[in-house]
């Protein structure tokens, strides 16, 4: 018999932030190249190949986030990497409620995001949709996922949405 399972990938892929980044290390480039072939400038040489080294970093930070998000018979499991290095698994008894929902206003607002709050956490890739987990122990987690469809299908079969 197949398993039942939903498996999903969002990575970060806002054009918009990689030209703005990519327009800013251009200009950059350029300024170091002309402090370059002046000799007497090389406090602001230094200056700029560190703004260039940050600019960089935070572009291979936005190239490296991702969102996994698996659905099967144990349960749920997500990775926001790079803030969780493993998977975070929730078995379906630790499951109270299972709802199909849209983004809440706040993660509308801010984009891509992870919030952290006493009860409830968000993690949200790519995604407008995704899952709000009631858990047994008073805590909330919504998990954006871009095939809502998909997931309630799998979430149908294995009985696990609740109304």
């Amino acid at each position: 018999m197949k398993s039942v399972k939903y498996q999903e990938v969002q990575r970060f892929r806002e054009i918009s932030m990689y030209l703005f980044i990519g327009i800013l290390l251009s200009g950059l480039l350029l300024k170091a190249v002309q402090l370059y072939t002046i000799s007497e400038a090389s406090n602001q040489f230094s200056d700029i190949v560190l703004a260039m080294f940050l600019l960089g970093s935070v572009l291979v930070y936005f190239l490296t986030i991702r969102m996994e998000t698996t659905i099967n018979k144990k349960g749920i499991s997500y990775q926001y990497f790079p803030i969780h290095y493993k998977k975070q698994r929730i078995s379906w008894d630790e499951i109270e409620k299972v709802q199909l929902t849209e983004i809440p206003l706040s993660s509308q607002l801010s984009g891509w995001n992870v919030q952290f709050f006493r009860t409830k956490s968000i993690c949200v890739g790519a995604a407008d949709k995704g899952l709000t987990l009631d858990l047994k122990n008073g805590k909330q987690l919504f998990i954006g996922l871009n095939n809502l469809e998909k997931a309630e299908a799998i979430l149908n079969r294995l009985g696990k949405i609740s109304e």
